[in-house]
């Protein structure tokens, strides 16, 4: 099952995504602030989540904020964020550190669906052409018995 990480501090968006999340095969944890979230996210010993997804608005540490934390310590997963009132400029901020998507609440399921399975198809391209890319950069071995090859 893929491990999604939910960072929403409305109970009531908060249990109706776990739902969703659920009802699609996904293995949701949520933290109601990014706070809480940090402390699961950042030591270098535990495994990322394939997702996280995250509101921008949240009390204390705001989404964006937690992205940029989660990006200096180099532990950021493919993230969507989920907004109702984000600015342009968040906006443009999380893009830039490497957010894939932002969503406008209110949102559909359908919608929430293509943003998390297009991230997620996103993320395993770029592993593959990376790993495809450190093939090709290895050094060529000639493989051959003859006279000229050895």
């Amino acid at each position: 099952m893929t491990a999604v990480i939910l960072v929403e501090d409305d109970p009531k968006i908060r249990a109706n995504l776990l739902f969703q999340l659920r009802d699609e095969g996904f293995a949701p944890r949520a933290f109601e602030n990014a706070e809480a979230a940090l402390c699961e996210l950042e030591p270098a010993n535990k495994p990322l989540p394939e997702l996280l997804l995250i509101d921008v608005r949240l009390p204390g540490i705001s989404g964006v904020e937690l992205v940029r934390k989660l990006v200096a310590a180099d532990r950021l997963p493919p993230t969507v964020i989920i907004s109702g009132e984000a600015s342009i400029s968040e906006t443009v901020e999380a893009l830039k550190l490497g957010v894939h998507d932002l969503i406008e609440k209110p949102f559909s399921k359908q919608r929430l669906m293509r943003s998390i399975r297009t991230t997620l198809e996103n993320t395993a391209l770029r592993r593959e052409v990376a790993e495809l890319k450190s093939e090709l950069a290895a050094e060529a071995q000639i493989l051959g018995a003859s006279p000229a090859v050895a």
